[in-house]
């Protein structure tokens, strides 16, 4: 947590200004509090959540965990969807719906399929 509070702490003052997004991996509830706190309090403007560490968790588990980030009301939420990397294979239709979580305001998308990336978009316009 300290080299992360430089890390950040670093970026929002030299990016003067410009919004800093800082990244919170863990499927842990209680560090991605933590890890919210600190971003918040160190100045950055958004969180990027990548869901890592159960691989093949529920898209129940999932959507708790985003819920309950969201309702903290710290900081907006943007979703790192990488299933090569979390093992978390969620049809376009969960996709949109964890993006409907209060707090959540986007999706950082690492997917090379660029039909599925058309699904979400279709899905969450409006």
């Amino acid at each position: 947590m300290e080299e992360r509070a430089q890390v950040i702490g670093t970026a929002v003052r030299v990016a003067c200004g410009v919004p800093v997004v800082a990244g919170i991996h863990t499927c842990d509830i209680d560090t991605a509090h933590a890890q919210l706190v600190q971003a918040k309090e160190l100045g950055a403007a958004a969180v990027l959540v990548k869901y890592l560490g159960r691989r093949h968790a529920s898209f129940t588990e999932v959507c708790g965990f985003l819920a309950a980030l969201g309702e903290m009301q710290l900081l907006p939420i943007i979703y790192y969807h990488y299933p090569n990397q979390t093992g978390l294979n969620f049809s376009p239709r969960q996709i949109a719906d964890l993006l409907a979580q209060p707090g959540i305001v986007g999706i950082k998308e690492s997917i090379l399929d660029l039909g599925e990336v058309k699904k979400h978009i279709t899905l969450c316009k409006g």
